[in-house]
């Protein structure tokens, strides 16, 4: 893993149950920042129900 340069990432939305149409969407993606693998930095955004990013 340490021998090339990698870049780990991750993402997911997360939505309410359909009979909660009241309460938003979550969104997140977060991914390393150096070449150990052993710094992340993350995004999290509340958008409309049920959206994807």
């Amino acid at each position: 893993l340490y021998k090339n340069n990698t870049l780990v990432i991750g993402v997911d939305v997360v939505h309410p149950s359909a009979a909660e149409t009241h309460l938003p969407s979550i969104a997140a993606v977060a991914g390393n920042v150096n070449i150990n693998v052993t710094k992340f930095h993350a995004s999290v955004k509340i958008q409309p129900a049920k959206q994807e990013f």
